[in-house]
C-alpha cells in the first residue's frame, strides 16, 4: 500500500472529503477577495500589489566591510 492510497482511506475514514491543499487554496481564495474589497490605502491591500523595483542579485550575499574585519582578526588570534 503507497502512502497516497492510506492518506486517502484515512480520509475516508474520517469524513474529509477534500484534501488539506483544497482547503489551503480555498482559504487563500477567500483571503484574496477579503482584500480585494479594502479600501485603497490599507496596508494589506498595498502589500498585495507591491512589485520590487529591481531583481535581487544572484549567488551568495556580499559580505560587509565590517564582516572582513572580524575574521581577518579572528584568523589572526593566537591558539
Amino acid at each position: 500500500m503507497c502512502i497516497y492510497e492510506r492518506h486517502v482511506t484515512i480520509r475516508r475514514q474520517v469524513g474529509l472529503e477534500e484534501t488539506i491543499v483544497k482547503e489551503i487554496e480555498q482559504n487563500q481564495l477567500t483571503w484574496y477577495g477579503h482584500v480585494q474589497r479594502m479600501a485603497e490605502g490599507r496596508l494589506p491591500k498595498i502589500a498585495l500589489k507591491w512589485m520590487p523595483k529591481q531583481k535581487r542579485a544572484r549567488g551568495r550575499p556580499k559580505k560587509k566591510m565590517d564582516g572582513r574585519y572580524k575574521e581577518g582578526h579572528e584568523r589572526k588570534k593566537p591558539i
